[in-house]
């Protein structure tokens, strides 16, 4: 099997964290954002992670690959996947979305330019869903979880790619803190980016 990934997409980071910790024979090959036409083909929703499955679909989104390789996971492996972690798992990926959405709005330079109908800004809003999730989450799930770890990858990219500030200054999510020393985090470490105006083809832009 192989795993398809950006370099800056914490989506992908996630699955290639457990490809480390599940010590499972996946190859992992990263491609340039935007996707080459070969890659961006594989897939309708034009994103990774994506897995490559011999004489099978490609399987898409993270979830779907998740499950498809926790059965292979090495005995007593970190981050179990099973019933009873499926449920915080969801609503962390969940949590990423629309962190993701915030994110892409922000760098997109979108704001009002009418009458806001809503009542609210869409970014801000889905910046402190964001916050808001991981909040509870710290504060019902074990540090070995699945989900803690999900955290842990999005709260970081939210630092590295600065979407959030001031809002992540939060005792509860220093608890996560040591789960990025672990060597699976260290190894999928994305490079530093900085998002140019000019160019917005640099990886790191990618759910």
């Amino acid at each position: 099997m192989e795993l398809i990934y950006v370099d800056g997409s914490p989506f992908a980071r996630v699955a290639r964290i457990l490809v480390h910790e599940w010590r499972l024979e996946v190859k992992c090959t990263e491609v340039p954002f935007p996707l080459p036409p070969e890659t961006d083909a594989l897939t309708p929703m034009g994103q990774v992670p994506l897995l490559i499955r011999e004489g099978k679909s490609p399987l898409f989104p993270t979830l779907n690959i998740i499950e498809h390789l926790s059965p292979l996971a090495a005995e007593n492996a970190p981050y179990p996947y099973n019933d009873q972690t499926r449920g915080n798992l969801v609503i962390a990926l969940s949590a990423g979305d629309v962190l993701a959405q915030a994110a892409y709005q922000q760098w997109a330079g979108l704001g009002q330019f009418a009458e806001n109908g809503l009542g609210f800004e869409p970014g801000a809003r889905n910046l402190d869903r964001f916050i808001r999730t991981i909040r509870w989450l710290s504060e019902k799930i074990e540090i070995e979880e699945i989900a803690s770890m999900v955290a842990a990858v999005f709260l970081y990219w939210a630092r590295d790619r600065e979407v959030a500030g001031r809002e992540l200054a939060d005792a509860r999510f220093d608890r996560f803190g040591p789960l990025l020393s672990r060597p699976s985090f260290q190894l999928t470490k994305p490079r530093p980016h900085i998002l140019a105006a000019a160019d917005k083809s640099e990886d790191g832009l990618f759910e």
